[in-house]
Parts: structure tokens; C-alpha cells; sequence
């Protein structure tokens, strides 16, 4: 009988993973139930860190403003509000009369800006010419009403004039100096107005036919608050 002897080679090969760089600890093979043990180092960083930080100091406020003007109290040499244009001379024709004034004077300043306090009188100045209706070859006199637009206050001056024939008209004509202390008592801005009255007297303290017309301005005063 012939033996027939067949070998069966088999060739085990064990499986080892190997630990890879970075890797620190055990590792273990389950299909060829080997273990191993490995150690490997590696390092690596990577950070990112952001700070930012602010600090101001500073002191201030805004300035006191009690006009709403726009100008510091401190500095506000018009403490009524918006500072107003100052008048010009005037030449005023009407109906009636007319005038003329220039130079004009506030409390001795050549000045038609004044500031005062309440209650502090004040002198108004100015020259004029004055032509109102007068029969021909008759004398006329002629009070200059003086105040603001809150009220008449007096007249300073009274001029007489002498008529004439001047075509159709007959009219009489004067100049002077008008000269007059104004009070205020409340704060504010009021208008320095004047008008001639062709009268013997100056009259109570209410304007003749009403308050004048701002073409009448003298001048502008501001009562301080």
C-alpha cells in the first residue's frame, strides 16, 4: 500500500501595530492576540489669544448756556438769545410826518446794542429831523414820544416848528437832540422806538395812535435775565 503523506505548511505570521508617533499607551491585537506596548513623544501647539483693553479719561462738560444761544454764559456779551442786528439810521416818510435820527448813543456808548439789568436805568441819545403838516406862517410844537415796544415812557424833547407853503403842503420842520432815561424792569429784549406828536404836552405814558412802527427803531437793549 503506497502512503501518500501530504503536509500542510502553514506559515502564522504575527501581526504587530506598531504605535505611531504621538501616540502614548497600550495597544492591543486582536486578530493575533499579541500585545505590544509602545511609547512614542510628539508634541505640537497651536494657540490663539487676543485681548484688547481701552481706557480714557477725561473731564468736561458743556458750558452753561442759559440763552440757548449757542455762546458760553462766559462769553456771551448778548445774553437774550440770538444777538440781533444792530439799526441803522432811519428816514421814515409817512402820511403824518417824517423823521429822521442819527447819531445815536446808548448809556454814552455809540451804541444801538445795550445790554442792562432789570431796573438799571439807561440814557438814549440821538439827533433828529422832524417835518409835520403846519399852516403856513403858524408856530407848531412837536413832542418826540420816546419807549419801547412795551410801553411809551415819556418825551425827551419838544420842538417848535414854523410852517410854511412847500407846494401843495404846508409844512413846518425842526431838528434837536433827543435826550431821555428809560428803566426796564423785566428781563427780555425790547426795541427803543420814537415818534413826533404834534401837541402842547407830551401826555400820559401811552403812545400817540399806538406803538410806533419798527422803522422807528433806535436802538435794541437786552435786560439781562
Amino acid at each position: 500500500m503506497r502512503r501518500m503523506f501530504v503536509v500542510f505548511s502553514g506559515v502564522v505570521a504575527a501581526c504587530t501595530f506598531a504605535p505611531a508617533n504621538g501616540t502614548n499607551g497600550a495597544t492591543s491585537d486582536a486578530a493575533g492576540g499579541g500585545s505590544g506596548s509602545g511609547s512614542g513623544s510628539g508634541s505640537g501647539s497651536g494657540s490663539g489669544s487676543g485681548s484688547g483693553s481701552g481706557s480714557g479719561s477725561g473731564s468736561g462738560s458743556a458750558c452753561p448756556d442759559s440763552d440757548g444761544d449757542g455762546i458760553c454764559d462766559s462769553v456771551d456779551d448778548w445774553p437774550c438769545g440770538a444777538k440781533p442786528n444792530p439799526p441803522a439810521n432811519f428816514n421814515v416818510i409817512t402820511l403824518g410826518f417824517s423823521m429822521t435820527d442819527n447819531n445815536v448813543e446808548l448809556n454814552n456808548q455809540h451804541s444801538t446794542l445795550l445790554v442792562v439789568h432789570p431796573n438799571q436805568q439807561f440814557n438814549v441819545t440821538f439827533d433828529y429831523q422832524v417835518t409835520v403838516g403846519c399852516g403856513d406862517n403858524q408856530t407848531c410844537q412837536v413832542q418826540l414820544e420816546l419807549g419801547t415796544d412795551a410801553g411809551k415812557q415819556g418825551c425827551g424833547d419838544s420842538v417848535q416848528v414854523q410852517g410854511q407853503q412847500v407846494g401843495v403842503f404846508q409844512l413846518g420842520t425842526g431838528a434837536g437832540n433827543e435826550n431821555m432815561n428809560l428803566t426796564l424792569a423785566t428781563a427780555g429784549t425790547y426795541k427803543i422806538l420814537t415818534q413826533p406828536n404834534k401837541a402842547q404836552q407830551c401826555g400820559g405814558n401811552s403812545w400817540t395812535g399806538g406803538t410806533p412802527d419798527d422803522h422807528l427803531t433806535v436802538g435794541i437793549v437786552c435786560v439781562h435775565p
